[in-house]
């Protein structure tokens, strides 16, 4: 696969040098990856759906817009595409530290942390979701199975 890779990110224009690397997993069964396209660039990250994830990635592609149009902040999405019928998108580091990490570093942060978090909470839910992203969330309750029961 990251031959695979490595040659799309070629054809959408990026250099022949990278060099990619794995990341790991991501959310929802996608494999991450990593790479600079020069020296003194930000390395960009490659997440790569499973295969025939199509909607899921143009739904993730227009929640990540959507959200970046509104203040948001979410990593920017560079370029898009298809490798063996998986769709990916090549998109920038999300800035910062995962909450977590950080609080576990500094407790004494939490509260600040925590205020941040609401407030770009706060963003995503002041958003009208567009067309592409309103369509087919009725039911979501009912999909998420027996650990969203105490929410019905």
């Amino acid at each position: 696969m990251q031959d695979d890779i490595h040659a799309w990110l070629i054809q959408a224009g990026f250099p022949e040098d990278i060099e990619l690397a794995p990341l790991g997993s991501g959310l929802g069964s996608t494999s991450l990856w990593t790479f600079r396209p020069s020296p003194r660039t930000a390395p960009l990250v490659v997440r790569v759906f499973r295969e025939g994830a199509t909607r899921v990635a143009d739904r993730e592609y227009l929640a990540m817009r959507t959200a970046a149009d509104h203040g948001v902040p979410v990593p920017t999405v560079v370029t898009r595409g298809k490798v063996r019928n998986r769709p990916l998108l090549v998109t920038t580091f999300a800035e910062g530290t995962p909450v977590g990490h950080a609080i576990r570093e500094t407790p004494d942060r939490a509260l600040e942390l925590g205020l941040r978090m609401g407030e770009a909470l706060g963003r995503l839910h002041t958003i009208v979701a567009p067309e592409g992203l309103a369509a087919g969330t009725a039911g979501w309750i009912e999909r998420g199975g027996s650990s969203l029961a105490p929410i019905r």
